[in-house]
């Protein structure tokens, strides 16, 4: 009846809640709009972990992009600015004030652009490490994978792009090596048909040996010849091209490889942050999760802090230490300084009361030597005084690190502190949604509906939760009465077990019967002690044998560590021998590429060798025709070279007499260059001039005069050479 009147109640009143809604900013608010499949980013996160890496991570790029960018500019004005001073230093000292000036413009235009240049590369550096931070500090394991399937996306857009540009370079590299391949096809043709049209010709010539079938077998022989070069060019010219497709190819392989494999990590990768949000309820385990890495990441700070302070600590007591021995070491160092003032005071008494050159010699080398040790001695006092002042300089130090290390420690307390405070709030949380959770619990089924519908009317489904919960007391309050009968029942066993009590008292005296004996057996077993006792001593013994064995190990296992760092240095020299030979073998598995590639080709170049071979054997048949015709022709050759041996003696004794005649020429040219050298000397007025020549072994020198004014100018010049003089004369006018 309860049940149905509230059920009515809240009918009634329905327009006062019907429109239920969570509570704004909580967690079933951040999801209540979100389905499992929805792949908005706020519906991925508690607390906007992956929105908050998705801005970190874009802010990293652009940053990035901005620091290459800034670098780059940076480099070029750099280059700009050398330009413009070279430019400035180039200017040679005719160089007008206008082209200076010009040149110092260009200097201060690309000095005013380093510097603007130089200032946004600072800054983009300094926003760039910021990002770098920033990205660095994002922390939860759903914000590193959102951070994953970023990077793992960006690497398969620049693996596609690498596809791509291989793509289309190995489809214009295969149309080259297309059109190159039919060239050497065509080339191949050629020489075939040359060498079936010299066949033909050797066969005509070899059944009618006429001259015209000589001829045509020599113009076949030529044009065979003519084809194998061809050919043979144009395989070579060609063999770059093909080369260059085949690596064309296996790049594309690579790239395709690269691409496939790329675009498979970007899928897993993002799979794998969508599972990570399949249900509202896991985010609660998300959050505590990210809290728990904080925690960790706290305490991890908390230790780093509490051992730099242990050992702060440590230096500071090691520093004080430090300081008392200095301490001690300047005070002997102190006695013996006074000890070393007493002894040359002594000394300079002796050297006063000394009588006789050698008392006073031996008594001033007392003084000098009682000088030269207090001289060490407050040497030593300064060094030893100098000591205590580092040492307390070092114990200063000390203790400050102390005192800021125990302040490191308090501040690292006070994060981790906070951090499991928000731990437990979202243990707290998360327990609550798995408590809503569970199974047949009402007020997860009505949580269930506002969030499926925010802003729906939910009265029906309050009605439906507080009649179940009804019914859950219902079944409590007959779980109660049934636990009143148990309770009953309860009451007759305490009273069975008192009794069962009583009984035990009587068993405990009887056991105490029993620990007597054991008093006894006690007794006994101290004797035994004893007996043992002497076996300890004896096993003592062992030990210190022991002891000596493990000394002896002890050099072993030193020898042993000799032995090992030997064989290291061993090992490593080995890794680097293996990594050449490594190195040695990918260059041999190369050249053996090459020699296979290169033995088809000299397969097929000794087939056309052997072609050749054919054509040259005609040809010496040829030749051995045209050498016995050539026979006649030499014994002809031979009585024209001597007529013509008789007329070259008579040229020679002709060309004899010409010499004297020649050697004049020789030093007429000299002289006639060494005045035509001579210049006219700058300025108006009288001047001399000098000059030199030389031609075909004989040289000369010329002296004269010059005039010159406005109007004209007047040369006089005298040239020598080999005892051949030239005088020259010459005058110019203008009007």
């Amino acid at each position: 009846m309860k049940k149905i009147l509230s059920a009515c109640l809240l009918l009634v009143s329905s327009s006062v809640f019907a429109q239920l809604q969570v509570e704004t900013g909580s967690e079933y608010a951040d999801t209540s709009a979100c389905a499992d499949d929805d792949n908005a980013t706020t519906c991925y996160s508690v607390g906007l972990e992956a929105a908050e890496a998705d801005a970190a991570y874009v802010a990293d790029q652009a940053a990035q992009a901005a620091l290459t960018a800034a670098n780059t500019d940076v480099t070029t004005a750099t280059a700009a600015l050398a330009t413009a001073n070279a430019a400035l230093a180039a200017l040679g000292a005719d160089a007008t004030d206008a082209e200076i000036a010009a040149a110092q413009e260009l200097v201060a235009t690309a000095t005013a652009q380093l510097t603007a240049a130089t200032t946004v590369q600072t800054a983009a550096t300094t926003s760039a490490t910021s990002a770098a931070a920033a990205l660095a500090a994002i922390q939860g394991p759903q914000a590193q994978a959102r951070l994953a399937a970023n990077a793992a996306y960006d690497a398969a857009i620049d693996a596609i792009d690498d596809y791509n540009d291989a793509d289309a370079a190995n489809t214009l590299a295969q149309a080259a090596a297309a059109a190159a391949k039919a060239e050497n096809a065509a080339a191949e043709t050629a020489r075939d048909d040359a060498l079936t049209a010299f066949t033909a010709a050797q066969a005509a010539y070899t059944a009618d040996p006429s001259d015209a079938n000589l001829d045509a077998r020599t113009a076949a022989a030529e044009g065979y010849l003519d084809s194998v070069a061809a050919y043979t060019a144009t395989v070579t010219a060609n063999a770059d091209v093909i080369a260059a497709a085949e690596a064309a190819a296996a790049t594309l392989e690579v790239a395709t490889t690269a691409a496939t494999a790329a675009v498979t990590a970007s899928n897993a990768a993002g799979a794998e942050f969508i599972a990570g949000y399949s249900e509202y309820e896991t985010r609660f385990a998300q959050a505590t999760a990210n809290e728990e890495m904080d925690v960790a990441a706290a305490e991890a700070v908390v230790a780093s802090a509490e051992t730099a302070a242990a050992e702060a600590v440590a230096d500071a007591a090691a520093a004080a230490t430090a300081t008392t021995d200095a301490e001690a070491v300047l005070a002997a160092a102190e006695a013996d300084e006074t000890a070393a003032e007493a002894a040359l005071a002594a000394a300079e008494v002796a050297l006063a009361a000394a009588e006789g050159a050698d008392a006073i010699v031996a008594a001033q080398a007392d003084v000098d030597a009682a000088n030269a040790a207090l001289a060490t001695a407050s040497a030593a006092v300064g060094a030893a005084d100098a000591a205590v002042s580092l040492a307390e300089a070092a114990e200063l130090v000390a203790d400050a690190e102390v005192v800021t290390s125990a302040a490191a420690v308090t501040a690292a307390n006070t994060v981790l502190t906070a951090e499991q405070t928000q731990l437990a709030a979202a243990e707290a949380a998360q327990a609550q949604a798995d408590e809503y959770a569970a199974a047949g619990n009402p007020a997860g089924t009505l949580l269930d509906a506002i969030i499926e519908d925010p802003e729906g009317e939910h009265g029906d489904d309050v009605v439906d939760a507080i009649s179940t919960n009804y019914g859950y007391t219902q079944d409590n309050a007959d779980d109660i009465a049934t636990n009143a009968a148990d309770i009953a029942s309860n009451d007759d066993d305490i009273a069975a077990n008192t009794t069962a009590i009583e009984s035990n008292d009587a068993d405990i005296a009887t056991n105490a019967t029993g620990i007597a004996t054991n008093a006894t057996d006690i007794a006994t077993n101290a004797t035994g002690i004893a007996t043992n006792a002497t076996d300890i001593a004896t096993n003592a013994t062992g030990i210190a044998t022991n002891a000596t064995d493990i000394a002896t190990n002890a050099t072993g296992i030193a020898t042993n560590a000799t032995g090992i760092a030997t064989n290291v240095a061993a090992i490593a020299t080995n890794a680097t021998g293996i990594q050449t030979n490594v190195d040695r073998l990918d260059v041999h598995e190369g050249l053996v590429t090459t020699n296979i590639a290169n033995i088809a080709t000299n397969t097929s170049g000794i087939q056309a060798n052997v072609d050749r071979l054919d054509v040259h054997e005609g040809l010496v048949t040829q030749n051995i025709s045209d050498i016995a015709a050539n026979r006649g022709s030499i014994t002809t050759n031979t009585l024209g070279i001597a007529s013509n041996l008789g007329m070259i003696q008579n040229n020679a004794a002709e060309i004899a007499s010409l010499g004297d005649s020649v050697d004049i020429l020789r030093s007429g040219v000299a002289a006639t260059l060494a005045i035509a050298g001579m210049p006219v000397s700058p300025g108006d007025g009288w001047g001399y001039a000098l000059g030199a020549g030389s031609f075909d072994g004989e040289s000369a020198i010329a002296a004269g005069l010059t005039f010159r004014d406005d109007k004209s100018t007047f040369t006089f010049s005298v040239g020598n050479s080999g005892g051949e003089s030239t005088v020259s004369a010459g005058y110019a006018r203008n009007f």
